[in-house]
């Protein structure tokens, strides 16, 4: 390749025929290309102008209206305030069944951490270092999330890792509780339910501030 363009530049001849094929390139290659984009464009404005006199229409008709049945199944967030939260409960010790039998072979005994995060802090009476010098906690269910009500909604969406979906409300409600209380924020012996979860402060919650910045360019 770098003998070729060495000739190119030595030889008058070969020279005069590379330029003529870089203007043949151009002249030929790309002077059609730009002409029909441009007809392309020309087209499509064309062609909306024709549909938007002939009154193009703004539904089309598939599908069908979703039954709140159908919605219900899809409709599954959980907010912060509890809104949300499906019927049921559980305590530590039902839940400390589930841990075992869903939970264990991902995250350990005791949720420390396995194969996956560990769930429970290993440092209660570190809460909130993590922008501090030196120390970098691991962040846990107990020393990161702020909202009790998070952790019934992800472990509904997202968990077991193999079948997610697949655990009940009661069931979710009694590993929530497991986990609650192996992070020292609930009595072992209170039972979740939809009244009084959302209700749990969480230690970190206070580290935590509401977007309240208004809407303008720079900020959405």
């Amino acid at each position: 390749m770098i003998y070729i363009l060495y000739r190119l530049q030595k030889d008058s001849s070969c020279k005069s025929a590379y330029f003529k094929l870089r203007f043949w390139r151009t002249r030929y290659f790309w002077l059609p290309a730009l002409t029909f984009m441009g007809v392309a464009f020309m087209g499509e404005a064309f062609m909306g102008e024709a549909l938007l006199a002939n009154d193009f229409p703004h539904r089309f008709n598939l599908g069908s209206i979703p039954s709140p049945e159908e919605i219900s199944v899809l409709d599954t967030a959980i907010r912060p305030d509890g809104r949300g939260l499906p019927p049921g409960s559980g305590d530590s010790a039902q839940g400390l069944i589930v841990y075992q039998q869903q939970c264990q072979a991902c995250h350990s005994e005791g949720g420390k951490g396995g194969l996956f995060d560990p769930l429970v802090s290993t440092q209660p009476s570190v809460i909130f270092a993590f922008n501090e010098a030196g120390a970098r906690p691991t962040p846990t269910i107990g020393n990161y999330w702020p909202y009790a009500t998070t952790l019934f909604d992800y472990i509904r969406r997202a968990m077991p890792y193999n079948a997610p979906g697949s655990l009940s409300n009661n069931q979710i409600y009694a590993v929530s509780a497991y986990l609650l209380h192996a992070n020292g924020i609930i009595p072992e012996t209170l039972t979740l339910n939809a009244s009084n979860l959302a209700g749990i402060t969480m230690p970190a919650f206070g580290h935590f501030v509401p977007d309240d910045r208004l809407s303008t360019p720079s900020v959405k």
